[in-house]
This record gives structure tokens, C-alpha cells and sequence, in this order.
């Protein structure tokens, strides 16, 4: 591995990214690429996200941002 990539926003974030879980595991897996999950403003992916990199053996990392206000 040479490379990882730390910041893949998926189709569940709510600013950026539009990437299809299933096609970015299955180019990550050919390219022999760790991802790094990290959405704006929600979670939701990553359950979607993190199953089919433990079936490949790869390890789960993910991260995002959350928002927060006075109310």
C-alpha cells in the first residue's frame, strides 16, 4: 500500500459527494486503496460503509463533520 485515501464522502453526506458505497469498496479493493469515510452532517453511511471493508480485511476508519447550533 502507497497510498490511503482519508477524506471519501459517500452518496449519505449532505454537502459533498456522490459516491456509490458498493463501487468505491470495489475500486478500493482492486487498487489495494484504504478509505477513510468522512461525511458533512451525518453518519447515516456508516454501517453501509464499514461491513464490506471487514469482509475484504480491511480495517474501518471513519470520521465527519458534525453540526451543531444555539436553540
Amino acid at each position: 500500500m502507497s497510498f490511503a485515501h482519508l477524506h471519501v464522502h459517500t452518496e449519505y453526506s449532505l454537502l459533498d459527494g456522490f459516491s456509490n458505497i458498493k463501487k468505491l469498496v470495489q475500486r478500493a479493493k482492486e487498487l489495494t486503496c484504504p478509505l477513510c469515510y468522512h461525511d458533512h452532517g451525518t453518519m447515516f453511511g456508516v454501517i453501509t460503509f464499514t461491513t464490506p471493508l471487514l469482509q475484504l480485511g480491511q480495517a474501518d476508519h471513519w470520521h465527519g463533520d458534525l453540526y451543531g447550533g444555539r436553540g
